[in-house]
């Protein structure tokens, strides 16, 4: 094929390291790739995306423009855990897709069942923060799947994790940080600036510990 043929498809149709559609855009009368356009979500899911049986993109909202055409805003989970990163914007004309772009994170087998407390995570994250362990510590936490990334020779690999996601509350020690906990060996994974990426939600606690 000619370079400016391998331009055009690349225009049309990206995949990710992981061989997951990126980008995907239909001109209405051909073929991308080996799909035709897609009547539905679920056409381009199940169909281009190929998803697992127990990954879903749930529709957080619709945007609606004056000649009828919309695009949906989607987001990943995993036996209904949030699935950070995992996006995807769908855009339809006269019930066809006619442009995708987004990530699929690789949950392939994630454990959903965490081994650590809320607790016993935010303690392993206090103590990463050096926290005095007679200091009571006020949190909020949250369970996520959360990609990881890792530097491997001159790769850098993303490994999708269940985490605790936790900002600990009106502590000397908090500098507006919000902190990811292994769940299931409580290794700080991350760290991420709460101006950069939404703060934790979920429960309020506290951890009281004797001091040593």
């Amino acid at each position: 094929r000619s370079q400016e043929a391998n331009d055009q498809s690349a225009s049309k149709l990206r995949f990710d390291k992981s061989g997951h559609v990126e980008y995907i855009k239909f001109d209405g009368i051909n073929k991308t790739g080996k799909w035709d356009s897609p009547a539905s979500p679920s056409g381009f899911f199940r169909g281009i995306l190929g998803i697992q049986a127990q990954d879903e993109f749930v529709e957080k909202n619709k945007t609606e423009r004056k000649d009828g055409s919309f695009y949906l805003n989607y987001r990943q989970q995993y036996k209904g855990i949030e699935v950070e990163g995992g996006i995807y914007i769908l855009h339809f004309n006269k019930n066809k897709l006619t442009k995708a772009n987004g990530h699929y994170v690789n949950t392939t087998g994630i454990d959903t069942s965490p081994k650590l407390t809320p607790g016993e995570a935010s303690k392993s994250y206090a103590e990463y923060l050096k926290i005095p362990n007679a200091v009571p510590v006020k949190f909020l936490h949250g369970v996520v799947i959360s990609e990881i990334e890792k530097v491997s020779g001159e790769d850098t690999v993303h490994n999708a994790r269940l985490c605790y996601k936790i900002d600990l509350l009106e502590s000397t020690a908090d500098k507006g940080e919000t902190g990811y906990i292994d769940a299931q060996t409580g290794e700080v994974l991350k760290t991420l600036n709460r101006g950069y990426n939404d703060s934790a939600t979920g429960t309020f606690s506290t951890i009281y510990s004797a001091p040593r």
